[in-house]
């Protein structure tokens, strides 16, 4: 009896040890759907279908079919400090499906935001090490950076040969003639927000839990060439901005050996965009650069200059200068939103508005105010949590996260989120999670 006692005891722990491993497997496939593939592959049915959401239902019916991990994944969600602010964004979200008969406008939120979050929490508490998560972060980075230059060489989205849902978009688009790398995005801008979020982390020494620009120099060279391939001025400009920021929060030694390094090299940088002025691809650069500082003061010294014009690049300036306009449109509810399906088109002061290029003003046309404002509810205790934590703690770790937030929501005044926001949920699963680890 004994002895058969001990054999089932060995092969019970093989049992748990094997349920283990497969649910740490499907954690990192969980956050490789998030970071490294994209989501407009898949099909439809009902809702559409891709890999993270694949995987978001495989993983809720193997922890759940396990009275212990379910308990666990219930007690992290049944002591979470901000559920009423999340069941009062998703009651919302439920209300707007029901008034316009629209599935995707409560289960996109549901599925996308609140469980990545969710699972990202329980996946750090009880499967994946923070130290490993990092690694598995950077590594898909290096995929996606790697991708984006193939991309750029061959103009073609290696993505591109699976199957996509159709009205996603996916794969890069041209502009001016020149080939916009796309990589995991759905659109360019997509990535450029995705490459923000990646550059402040890249810049950041797990070991020595400091913020260093000199940390992962070819990563972070080949991150600034996908982000000057994807074509976009806001995120050319806005990388440019938090390479400022990370030599800004670094510390004093940081700093000091950094200037070292980089001071040389931007001397000789100047030196070489003189001497071969000429060429075209200084030329280029020097295009994005000054059609980049049009685009944020309204100059014209690309077309004074260098005699670049873009009727594309000047009607996409204008163009997002009505858009603020309609917070004031009568024909919006304002405490109803249309729901993510309706195809919103509209003429202001006779400009057709179509595309919607600015996160805020996408919301409240889907969601009206009350969406918007519950939602911005959500973000701004979690920055604030996170504030909290760049001033009571010595690791940087507050300090990274903290410069991808904020360029990230700068940009969504130029784009809209482009289904990059589940990888903002997943940021903050992360930093709650560390910060909770922490009190």
């Amino acid at each position: 009896m004994e002895k058969y006692s001990k054999k089932m005891d060995r092969r019970k722990k093989l049992v748990e040890k094997s349920i283990r491993i497969s649910l740490q497997t499907i954690a990192y496939t969980f956050f490789f759907s998030l970071l490294c593939f994209p989501d407009y592959i898949g099909f439809r049915f009902g809702i559409a279908w891709n890999l993270q959401r694949i995987i978001i239902v495989i993983a809720l019916i193997w922890i759940l079919r396990n009275n212990i991990r379910a308990n666990q994944l219930l007690h992290t969600i049944g002591n979470h400090k901000g559920n009423w602010l999340i069941l009062l964004y998703l009651s919302v979200c439920f209300l707007t499906m029901v008034v316009r008969k629209d599935l995707g406008s409560f289960m996109r939120p549901m599925m996308d935001y609140v469980m990545t979050y969710y699972l990202t929490l329980y996946f750090l508490k009880y499967e994946i090490k923070m130290d490993s998560f990092f690694r598995f972060f950077i590594l898909c980075v290096w995929i996606c950076g790697i991708f984006g230059i193939l991309e750029a060489i061959f103009k073609f989205n290696v993505f591109s040969i699976f199957p996509t849902i159709e009205g996603l978009g996916g794969s890069g688009i041209e502009r001016d003639a020149a080939y916009r790398i796309c990589v995991n995005g759905r659109h360019p801008l997509g990535y450029g927000l995705y490459l923000l979020l990646a550059f402040p982390l890249v810049c950041f020494n797990q070991k020595q839990r400091t913020m260093d620009i000199l940390n992962n120099p070819i990563l972070e060279i080949l991150i600034l060439v996908n982000v000057f391939c994807t074509g976009s001025r806001s995120t050319l400009g806005l990388a440019l901005f938090e390479i400022v920021l990370v030599l800004i929060f670094s510390r004093y030694e940081q700093i000091k050996k950094a200037m070292v390094v980089l001071l040389p090299l931007i001397l000789a940088m100047c030196l070489s965009l003189i001497l071969f002025s000429n060429s075209e691809l200084v030329h280029k650069l020097y295009v994005k650069l000054v059609v980049m500082f049009d685009g944020a003061f309204n100059t014209n010294y690309a077309g004074k200059w260098l005699n670049y014009n873009s009727l594309n690049l000047e009607g996409s300036s204008n163009y997002r200068y009505y858009l603020p306009k309609i917070f004031t449109l009568p024909d919006l509810n304002p405490f109803l939103g249309l729901g993510i399906g309706h195809n919103f088109h509209t003429t202001i002061e006779g400009i057709e508005i179509q595309s919607i290029d600015n996160f805020y003003v996408s919301q409240y046309i889907k969601y009206a105010y009350p969406g918007l404002f519950t939602l911005s509810l959500f973000l701004f205790s979690k920055i604030k949590d996170l504030l909290i934590s760049l001033f009571t703690s010595r690791d940087d770790i507050f300090k990274v996260f903290f410069i991808g937030l904020l360029v990230y929501f700068i940009n969504l005044w130029f784009v809209d989120d482009l289904e990059t926001l589940k990888l903002i949920f997943m940021i903050f699963g992360v930093l709650t999670h560390r910060r909770e680890s922490h009190i």
